[in-house]
């Protein structure tokens, strides 16, 4: 599980400046069901001027302080016992699924691919790109983590996909570890990074509460509370040569 961490604070009034020092805070846990998926918690603090009580915070919460989603302005890097949740596991499947999205919609097949993953953290995402290409090749340092899908892709498919140490001069060039896809095209080279904006399945919508970072709350929703079918978001904008396009403009003749 995680924690969703929201917190008011009471109005600086005048019945708060004089009997703020007798009104309790008020501390609600409250755990939400999640369609398909693990709850989560949700912690709704009501303070004044004294701020939050960090040992309450631990008391109810338990281990998930140690992954809480908050306001980003809030700073608990020196609080004891708790963290904030920053993992954008999410981030990194719908980048690589923007990835097959854009080479889907060229309509053709490409002459080269290399795919630039080091550690060999990627082997998932090769079978997705067989389709679209000729030739593979994966630059890795580990090609044993490889093998297995390589040879089913030999099997199934007839594409041998090569494994090697240096990178190869290819059509299109993918880092896995950076998330960046290069084209070469004969209009030049486009480089292709950064996603923004995404839409989720309805009924997760109403879960997201817009004090916390939309894409850390679903990559919660996803590594905690098992919503699989979050990894097959792609996002909406994606940056192309340093300039935002919205996915569906990035067609290259």
């Amino acid at each position: 599980m995680f924690c969703l961490l929201k917190i008011n604070e009471r109005r600086d009034n005048l019945k708060e400046k004089i009997f703020g020092r007798f009104i309790r805070d008020t501390y609600e846990l409250k755990t939400i069901p999640v369609f398909k998926g693990a709850p989560f918690y949700k912690f709704e603090v009501t303070i004044g001027k004294k701020g939050v009580d960090w040992q309450q915070v631990t008391y109810f919460v338990g281990k998930c302080a140690n992954r809480l989603l908050l306001d980003e302005s809030i700073n608990i890097d020196d609080i004891e016992d708790v963290g904030r949740y920053k993992n954008k596991v999410l981030y990194e499947k719908m980048m690589k699924n923007s990835f097959v999205r854009v080479l889907k919609q060229q309509n053709k097949i490409f002459d080269s691919l290399c795919i630039i993953d080091k550690r060999g953290v990627s082997t998932d995402f090769l079978l997705n790109l067989v389709p679209y290409f000729e030739k593979i090749t994966i630059t890795t340092d580990q090609k044993q983590k490889y093998k297995k899908i390589c040879d089913y892709i030999l099997e199934n498919t007839g594409l041998c996909v090569l494994l090697q140490s240096e990178i190869e001069n290819s059509t299109v060039k993918i880092d896995a570890e950076r998330n960046i896809m290069t084209i070469n095209t004969e209009n030049g080279l486009y480089n292709i990074s950064d996603g923004e904006n995404f839409r989720v399945p309805e009924i997760y919508e109403n879960l997201y509460d817009n004090t916390v970072d939309k894409l850390l709350f679903y990559s919660a929703l996803y590594e905690f509370c098992g919503v699989f079918e979050l990894a097959d978001l792609c996002f909406e904008t994606i940056v192309i040569n340093g300039e935002k396009k919205g996915i569906n403009e990035l067609i290259f003749t």
